[in-house]
């Protein structure tokens, strides 16, 4: 038992110090992450606050804000000449920017006018999706949108004459995604788990609880009886082939299903981590968005290690996003 105290305590001191240096290399490649919405900038926040938070480095949070300030100043101020696929970036800032207020990241007196220009936005994407030919990518970005008006619609008075403007553009994406679940592939195990996270959120919340809920029965019905048996399956084979990011994410959506095998491997992750930190330090030209997103990946599943069972919604979608993200490009 003492033997198992002590190879802990290791593990937890080289995971901080890997946290540490991943912060430390992303804060100085963080013009390098393009997108400003959930795909980029937003988990990339996400990182800084939590970091900050946990470890007490105030210099990371004053950087995040100030970096979520220059997002907004850019996007609204620019917002009336976006092109119009650039409007589900709009939703994941939005939703973003409620989440970190609702953390405790800081406070804001300008949420709700922010919000209000993001809501034009974000009803047009809505539109856009809604009247052009499906395609497997427009889920994610449904999921996106639906993050978004169901967070929106809890910060508006029921009495005011929006919420019903809101409300309808909410029901057309919650219809969207339980309409087009069932093209999803059979072994798209992660975006099917990203639909059912945001069911699960939904089904105590009065308005969209009956859409989560058929939305859920929708899956259910199209999940075959080998689903974990299929899970575990490729777990094994991402860890083979040290996929680490994959094995992350996994790590994260499939907590349960995988946790008579992940132990073994987080030593290995860690490893890897080392590894790609240092050939992104040798190698400047290998500091793509791609790779930034597999470390930022690394360093938000690393801080909340200790708490996994007690996840946040936000950290999964979020590794979602990014996850999606790299494996899109």
């Amino acid at each position: 038992m003492q033997g198992l105290n002590i190879m802990n305590t290791t593990l937890a001191i080289k995971q901080d110090k890997i946290i540490d240096t991943v912060a430390h290399f992303l804060l100085i490649n963080s013009e390098a992450f393009k997108s400003n919405g959930v795909k980029g900038k937003m988990p990339l926040l996400f990182f800084f606050f939590s970091y900050a938070k946990k470890y007490d480095k105030e210099h990371y949070s004053q950087f995040a804000f100030e970096v979520l300030e220059g997002v907004l100043i850019e996007e609204l101020s620019t917002i009336e000449n976006h092109q119009v696929e650039e409007n589900s970036k709009m939703a994941g800032i939005g939703w973003s920017l409620i989440k970190f207020i609702e953390d405790d990241y800081f406070e804001s007196d300008d949420l709700e006018d922010i919000l209000s220009i993001i809501d034009r936005a974000v009803f047009l994407e809505v539109e856009r999706l809604s009247r052009t030919d499906f395609e497997i990518s427009y889920i994610i970005q449904l999921i996106g949108l639906g993050l978004y008006l169901k967070e929106r619609i809890d910060l508006i008075n029921e009495n005011e004459v929006k919420i019903l403007e809101i409300k309808e553009y909410l029901f057309i994406t919650l219809f969207e995604i339980n309409t087009n679940i069932k093209c999803i592939p059979v072994r798209n195990f992660e975006l099917f788990e990203l639909c059912k996270t945001f069911f699960n959120d939904g089904i105590t919340h009065k308005i969209v609880a009956p859409f989560c809920i058929e939305g859920l029965n929708i899956i259910n019905g199209l999940t075959p009886k080998t689903h974990n048996k299929r899970i575990i399956k490729n777990y094994k084979v991402l860890l083979e082939k040290e996929t680490f990011e994959s094995v992350l994410v996994y790590n994260s959506f499939f907590c349960g299903i995988v946790k008579n095998y992940k132990t073994n491997s987080l030593i290995n992750i860690e490893d890897y981590a080392d590894k790609l930190i240092k050939n992104l330090y040798l190698e400047p030209e290998n500091n793509t968005n791609n790779n930034l997103q597999r470390l930022l990946i690394f360093g938000i599943y690393l801080i909340y290690l200790d708490k996994e069972v007690e996840q946040k919604s936000f950290q999964l979608y979020l590794l979602g996003f990014l996850f999606n993200s790299i494996e899109n490009e």
